[in-house]
């Protein structure tokens, strides 16, 4: 079996602009939870990042509208940044239309550690140990709907390649261009479109904002060994999830028993995820005659 060679988190989509919607009626105790959560997801990513040792991070667009956020999440952003700075792991930061490097204000300067890739122009960063160059990563800021797959180059013989991008391309256009992993970013829900030749990845947000969002959201965690072998490890970062349930009502005949049914499904679903909020939309399946008292 192959060593490990390295080993990056990939993660795109946090959108700290933005604010969960899509539920009608708001508990109090959820407002608080519902405005954090997607500072609190990204930072469950960072915490992803340093937690499993990775050599370094890419992000791939639509990190932050900086005209909508608040200082507070801007605030956030650099906090984070500093923080694997201290580690000496760097940011890849490929930007998408929200988070266009001009875009990004003068008056607070990003970490050394952050590289914001050119807007609509290819540049290229060399991962290095022990003076020995394990890894490039190239890529762009992108302000299109879909990107120029030819402005992508792949690096130097025998060096993993990993091209950084925000927005939409074919598969066709993507495989055989000597690029080993193609870290991609602009969709919500994590995908992978190819694993061979290239493995194409979305990764995904790390917070479901609507009511849509069903399942779990996060980053990826990518291993690589010598034999440029990848493997994928999808991580949840969300700290609120929506989900569909289903539940049959058998031999339920009042709606005390459908509540007794409802609560003890709820105690399940509460202990598989003791660390997340759950904003569940039920189906309700009943016998004719308690559909009728409902």
């Amino acid at each position: 079996m192959s060593r490990t060679l390295l080993r990056f988190l990939h993660a795109a989509d946090f959108q700290l602009h933005r604010i969960p919607s899509g539920l009608v009626q708001l508990p109090d105790n959820l407002r608080k939870a519902l405005v954090e959560a997607p500072i609190n997801a990204a930072r469950n990513v960072f915490d992803a990042a340093l937690s499993n040792a990775v050599d370094f991070v890419v992000l791939s667009g639509n990190i932050i509208d900086v005209e909508e956020a608040s200082p507070l999440a801007l605030r956030f952003l650099i906090d984070q940044f500093k923080r694997l700075e201290a580690r000496h792991i760097n940011v890849y930061w490929a930007g998408g239309p929200r988070d266009l490097p001009a875009r990004w204000p003068a008056g607070l300067p990003l970490p050394d550690n952050v590289h914001m890739l050119h807007a609509d122009k290819v540049e290229s960063h060399n991962f290095m140990r022990d003076g020995k160059p394990l890894a490039c990563i190239t890529g762009m800021s992108n302000s299109r709907e879909k990107f120029r797959v030819g402005d992508i180059r792949p690096g130097r013989d025998n060096v993993f390649t990993i091209a950084a991008i925000c927005g939409e391309a074919q598969v066709e256009e993507l495989t055989g261009r000597g690029v080993h992993y193609w870290a991609l970013g602009g969709r919500m829900r994590p995908e992978t479109l190819s694993e061979t030749p290239s493995v194409i990845r979305y990764c995904g947000a790390p917070q479901g904002f609507t009511s849509n969002s069903v399942g779990k959201f996060g980053a990826t965690l990518v291993t690589v060994d010598e034999a440029s072998e990848v493997r994928l490890q999808s991580l949840a970062c969300d700290v609120l999830r929506w989900q569909n349930e289903q539940l049959t009502a058998t031999g339920a005949t009042s709606d005390d028993d459908l509540f007794q049914l409802i609560v003890d499904r709820t105690t399940q679903l509460i202990s598989g995820a003791a660390d997340r909020h759950l904003l569940l939309r039920w189906s309700l399946i009943v016998e004719e005659h308690l559909g009728q008292q409902l």
